[in-house]
């Protein structure tokens, strides 16, 4: 990664949406560490603290469902 970054480092979210040609606000973001969620969230990804297959399964497609919704651009959950 770029200079060395990491999770939990926000700097670090905002390169990968870039890599990968999304904005922040397009992704949704799972980890097991709230720290994590916190740093992705903080470049304006969508974050889901993984609990448990359900939850999360839930709370990512209750995210992509509300980017449907909202058209272009997405919204947050």
């Amino acid at each position: 990664m770029e200079e060395g970054l990491m999770e939990p480092d926000p700097a670090f979210y905002a390169v990968v949406c870039r890599r990968l040609g999304v904005l922040p606000e397009q992704a949704v973001f799972v980890d097991d560490l709230a720290v994590c969620v916190e740093g992705a969230e903080a470049v304006g990804m969508t974050g889901v603290l993984h609990r448990d297959n359900a939850t999360t399964i839930a709370a990512v497609e209750a995210a992509l469902d509300s980017r449907r919704t909202a058209g272009p651009g997405g919204d947050h959950v």
